[in-house]
C-alpha cells in the first residue's frame, strides 16, 4: 500500500516552478573621484504572479560609512510603470546617471575622502506585493519583501572632468603667452 501511494504521489504532475523576482546592481563597485557623484544602475525581473512596487533604498553594514552619503533613486519611482512592475513584464532595467533621476541611487563622495578609501557592504531595496494594479486595487497588498546585494565604492584620483577642463586651458593660455614672449 505504501508503494502505491508512494507512486501516486510521483506520478502528480508538479506545477511549473515559480519565478521569484530578481534584483540586480550594475555594476556592483563603482569608483570615483573626492566631491565626485558615483551610483549604480539595476535590472529588476518581475513576479510572475504579484505586483511589485518599490518602497525604497538604502545602505546596510557600511565598513566606511564616513566615505559619503547615499541618496535613495529607486524609491520615489516605485516601478516603471505607474509605480509599480507588473507580473510577467520584461524586467526593469535602468543606467546610473550622476545628472538624471535613474538607477538605484548616487553615492555622494566625501571632498576630503583620501584616495584608495573603500566602503563596502549590502544595498538592501524595499518592495511590496500586491495581487493586483497598486493603484486600483484598494487593499491587495500580498507581503513585503526585500532584495539585498553587495556594494562597493572606492575613491580614486581621477580627476572631475571640470578640473580636467581648467586644467587644460591654463596649459593653452600660458604655451599661448609663451609663444608670444610675454612670459
Amino acid at each position: 500500500m505504501k508503494q502505491l501511494i508512494l507512486l501516486l504521489i510521483l506520478m502528480t504532475p508538479v506545477p511549473a516552478a515559480w519565478a521569484a523576482p530578481r534584483f540586480t546592481l550594475s555594476p556592483p563597485t563603482v569608483s570615483g573621484a573626492p566631491g565626485q557623484t558615483v551610483g549604480w544602475g539595476f535590472s529588476l525581473t518581475s513576479d510572475d504572479l504579484y505586483w511589485i512596487s518599490v518602497l525604497g533604498s538604502y545602505l546596510e553594514f557600511e565598513t566606511n560609512p564616513g566615505l559619503g552619503v547615499y541618496i535613495d533613486r529607486i524609491g520615489p519611482l516605485g516601478g516603471p510603470v505607474d509605480f509599480s512592475l507588473a507580473p510577467g513584464a520584461n524586467p526593469w532595467i535602468q543606467t546610473f546617471s550622476p545628472e538624471g533621476v535613474t538607477g538605484v541611487g548616487a553615492f555622494l563622495i566625501d571632498a576630503a575622502a583620501p584616495v584608495g578609501a573603500l566602503n563596502m557592504g549590502e544595498l538592501v531595496v524595499l518592495v511590496d506585493y500586491f495581487t493586483d494594479n497598486p493603484l486600483t486595487c484598494g487593499s491587495c497588498q500580498t507581503g513585503s519583501g526585500e532584495f539585498r546585494q553587495a556594494f562597493g565604492v572606492s575613491v580614486s584620483d581621477v580627476p572631475e572632468p571640470a578640473t580636467m577642463a581648467l586644467s587644460g586651458l591654463g596649459l593653452v593660455v600660458a604655451a599661448l603667452w609663451r609663444r608670444r614672449g610675454t612670459v
